[in-house]
């Protein structure tokens, strides 16, 4: 059995391939400042008033250019009911069958105070990066809730949901804690194919995989507000075609400006083994990777 590396971190300011920029020597969480592990409020909190946000001041992580003007509207009489038919409309509406639960509440005692997001994602194992890919669908929820939930109109969505827990429910019914945050990421950031089809973005990403001398075996277009894209590709019988690597079809698939709010890229052998599996959420500002070490150098990390 082989050890493989995964590494959680908040993305900084290069987006295009960001989370495959630094790497871990074991299973391990980076965020840009110490969030507590908590839990979810029992039901009996669920429907009081939301906490007030104790504001910071730190200027917010643009990954584009543009920002739209639309704005969700005033805050209503009821925020606390009305932000989790948010949530609850967020994730119903992608289907994501590997988010079992989603909420938001209150902080621990110890965290910002404002209002926090929890979920509760399902995995086959909390090792090999195999919960990767649920992580990130509660992280798209996340970032789409807190767009949907800035009433008060804040520049920075750190100032609107303050906080996140995401706990993984693992076959034998023990639950991990996969930690969690919200980034200092801009609001309303308006990605470059907001607008196009989903045939479009369709073709646009088989273009660049197959370009890349890879095939895809899975593809599908999300839409937490704009596009999200959701990719398995497969490597040749030989491996990683030369010259290129992970981070160089991550950094090609999302373009500049940066195309989507988020993507999931899995790499697996011609045999259908997982080696690589990076994702993230631009709202979030959330990074996820895993790679099978033999991969390492096919993966752009910069190894210190």
């Amino acid at each position: 059995m082989f050890k493989k590396h995964s590494v959680r971190l908040i993305l900084g300011l290069t987006a295009t391939a960001a989370c495959l920029t630094a790497c871990g020597n074991a299973e391990s969480t980076l965020r840009p400042a110490s969030a507590p592990t908590t839990t979810a409020p029992s039901a009996s909190s669920q429907n009081t008033a939301l906490p007030t946000v104790a504001p910071i001041t730190q200027p917010p992580i643009s990954y584009v250019p543009n920002h739209s003007a639309v704005s969700p509207g005033p805050k209503p009489a009821d925020a606390a009911t009305a932000a989790q038919q948010i949530v609850t409309d967020v994730r119903d509406r992608l289907g994501l069958s590997d988010v079992v639960s989603t909420q938001v509440g209150s902080g621990p005692a110890n965290g910002r105070s404002g209002p926090w997001f929890y979920a509760t994602v399902s995995c086959p194992s909390n090792s090999d990066g195999q919960c990767v890919h649920a992580i990130w669908e509660a992280d798209l929820i996340q970032g789409a809730t807190a767009e949907r939930m800035n009433w008060s109109s804040a520049d920075n969505l750190a100032n609107v949901l303050v906080g996140s827990s995401i706990t993984a429910s693992l076959p034998d019914s023990s639950q991990v804690s996969e930690g969690g945050d919200q980034g200092n990421v801009s609001a309303s950031q308006q990605f470059a194919d907001d607008d196009a089809s989903d045939a479009a973005i369709e073709a646009d990403v088989r273009n660049v995989i197959t370009g890349s001398g890879l095939t895809v075996s899975a593809l599908q277009v999300l839409h937490p507000l704009g596009a999200a894209i959701y990719v398995v590709a497969q490597l040749p019988a030989k491996g990683m075609p030369q010259g290129e690597t992970a981070g160089g079809i991550v950094q090609s698939l999302l373009g500049d400006p940066v195309k989507y709010e988020g993507y999931y890229v899995e790499l697996d052998t011609a045999a259908g083994r997982p080696v690589i599996r990076t994702a993230a959420d631009f709202r979030t500002g959330a990074g996820h990777l895993w790679f099978d070490p033999a991969y390492a150098s096919v993966t752009g990390v910069q190894h210190g």
